[in-house]
Parts: structure tokens; sequence; C-alpha cells
């Protein structure tokens, strides 16, 4: 039994035959078994009961001591006989299904928030692979039922499956059911196991082309499980590089490579994110890692100023290019929507270095001080429309 306990996670890691269970897929580095506990820590569970055989299994070993970490008691169960005993009676249960996951809190806050399964239609069950609970139902893959309606599981004999026992044992022993909205199924926010929707942790949107670039980039890396540390390294000598030309007199170039500095960045960044096993249950917190993109954007600068110095004096070149570039970091948080694309730090320095490459400097400080311009004036605009109404 889990002592003390009063609020319980169920996961699971049982392998089917020579098919391994969902659970242990990875992504950008992190189990689905590992997300789940993080599911557990953000619903206020203080004890995690694991489905599995092996306690020495490496993906067993990775989420004890993430819930562990977190303060939460960890036990692994291997016969389904010894559930019943495990679960005090005046607890509760959650039980989640492997392979289910959900994007945001706000998600589970609605689906775990009170005693109820969790229910779709039984179309979208069949593909996940879930307990159908009648001709038109299913079981989404959380429930949260009493302690004590566990206790029939002992009822069932040595031999039984505990993910198709338990939705129907809540069930009949009155435990209400709510339906998980469609939309939130279409939209990812509630992901199946056999969801063939990519795996994705951000908000469905629409992105500018660059940011769709660099989802699908670090898509690419952390499907494959590989480091964001890859990005980084392009970072590095991109800006390094970027540096040197500055120094021998190819401003323009250098801010090119500037710009492919500022892609690798956020590459590494999103790949980061989306390797963060406890992402639902600690709040945002001050993210460092957009530091380099600042300094990718002051190298362009400089790069702007080293040019526009060839035909004007230094202290116009660095007051013009420094002006320029608060103006963008002045207007880039505050640009309206059908703006924000054009102060992304990759469009405003290509943009920039177009009449660079030309040797058109005073157009190449034009770029960004009108983009920043335009945002000001875009967002002042809309706010005088809302004073006026």
């Amino acid at each position: 039994m889990v002592q003390g306990s009063r609020l319980i996670a169920m996961l699971a890691l049982a392998d089917s035959g020579e098919r391994p269970c969902v659970n242990r897929e990875r992504y950008a580095g992190t189990t689905v078994l590992q997300r789940q506990v993080d599911m557990a820590v953000a619903m206020g569970c203080d004890a995690i009961m694991l489905l599995g055989r092996n306690p020495a299994d490496e993906d067993v070993l990775a989420a004890q001591h993430l819930a562990e970490s977190e303060g939460l008691a960890f036990r692994l169960v291997s016969r389904p006989g010894d559930i019943a005993a495990s679960v005090p009676e005046d607890a509760e249960l959650i039980v989640i299904a492997p392979g289910v996951l959900a994007r945001n809190s706000a998600v589970l806050d609605e689906l775990s928030a009170q005693k109820a399964i969790a229910t779709l239609p039984a179309d979208h069950a069949f593909a996940a692979g879930l307990e159908r609970l009648d001709l038109h139902g299913a079981w989404a893959g959380i429930l949260r039922m009493r302690g004590r309606h566990v206790s029939q599981l002992d009822m069932l004999g040595p031999d039984f499956e505990p993910l198709s026992a338990l939705p129907r044992i809540a069930r009949s022993s009155g435990v209400e059911e709510r339906a998980v909205p469609v939309p939130m199924l279409e939209n990812g926010d509630w992901r199946l196991p056999a969801n063939d929707r990519p795996f994705s942790l951000r908000a469905p949107e629409a992105p500018s082309a660059v940011t769709s670039l660099t989802q699908r980039c670090a898509g690419y890396l952390a499907a494959r499980n590989l480091p964001g540390a890859y990005a980084y390294g392009v970072l590095v000598l991109a800006l390094v590089g970027s540096v040197g030309l500055i120094g021998l007199g190819r401003p323009a170039i250098a801010i090119i490579l500037a710009v492919a500095a500022m892609v690798a960045a956020d590459i590494g960044r999103q790949v980061r994110k989306l390797g963060q096993p406890l992402r639902l249950s600690r709040p945002e917190t001050a993210d460092w890692s957009r530091l380099p993109e600042p300094a990718c954007e002051v190298v362009a600068a400089i790069a702007v100023g080293t040019g526009l110095a060839g035909g004007e004096s230094i202290t116009a070149a660095a007051y013009s290019s420094v002006i320029a570039l608060l103006l963008v970091w002045i207007g880039r948080p505050i640009a309206p929507k059908r703006f924000r694309a054009f102060v992304q730090p990759p469009v405003i320095w290509t943009l920039t270095a177009i009449p660079g490459v030309f040797g058109i400097w005073w157009g190449a400080v034009f770029v960004p001080t009108m983009l920043g311009f335009g945002a000001l004036a875009f967002h002042f605009r809309g706010t005088g429309r809302i004073t006026q109404s």
C-alpha cells in the first residue's frame, strides 16, 4: 500500500510480446512515461503506481527518479492482483492510459479536477486501442475514482487487464462520465496513443514562414532524439564567422551569417524546450535560452554600423545603428499580430542585409528603423481606438 497517499496516479509500462509499450517512445530524449509523470505532478498527485515488471528497467528508473525528485512516492507493481492492496480506500486513483498526453495544464484541469471518466466517440478510441464502454462511447485514457471502488479488482481473479477493468468498474460504481471536447482532440490538446499527428507542445496557430521553418527543423531533431547542441553548434560557428567578417570588412555577409545564427538559436531553444520532462508542473520561468538571439542582433547592428562607417563618420554610423536596434527591440513586444512577422529577428535582418549587399548602407539602416517605427505606430493606433471606444 502507498501509505499516507491521498491522490495516486496509476501509469503503465507493460510491453505486449515483442511490441514495446507506447510509453517507451522518446521525443527530444524524453519518454512518454516521463511526460505522464509530469502530468501526475501537475494534477497534485502525491504517489505514482507504475504497472511494470523490471525494477532495473532504464525507463522505470528514469520515471522513478523524476517522481521522487518532485516529492512523490513511487511503487512498481508487477502483478495486477496487487493493485487493490496498493490503493487505500480513503484515497483517490487517477488512471492514465499509455500514450495519452496533455498539451497544457488547462486540459488536465478540465479532465481530472473531479471524479469522472473521460470519454470520447467510439470511432476515435478504436484506432487508439482504448477501452470501449458501449456502442457509441469509449474511454478517453484518463479517469479519477475513489480508492474503495478499486477493491472490486479482487473479484476478477489473479489475471486480468487493469486498464480494461478499471474504466468499467468506475462506470458501474456510478462515476460520472465527461466527454472530451472534439476540438481538444483535433487540435492535439489531448493526444491519444495512435495519433498520427506529429508530436507538438505548441498551441495551434498560423505561424509565419520563419516560425514554421524553425518549428519543422526543431521537430526533425526532436523526433530523432538529437540534442539541441547541434543547433547551438551552428549558432556558435555562424556568430564567430559573422564577427570575423566584420573585422575583414565584409559587413553584408556578416549580417547574413548573423541571421543564420538567429535561426539556429531559435531551433536550439525549441529542441531544449521540447525535451523538458517537467513542462506542465513547473511554472514558466525566465527563458535564458533566448539570450543568444539579442546577441546575434547586436552583431548584425554592428555590421550595419561598420558598413555605414565607410561613407559616414563613425559617430553617425554608430548612432544610427544603435537607434535602429533600439527601435526594433522596443517595437517587437508590442507589435500587433498582423505586423509581428515583419519584426522577427531573422526577417528584419534579412531585409536589412539586402540593401547592404548592394552597398546602400543608409537603406540598410532605414529598414530596421522604419519597421521599428511601424510596430510602434500600429500599436498606438490600436490603443487610441480602444480608448475612444
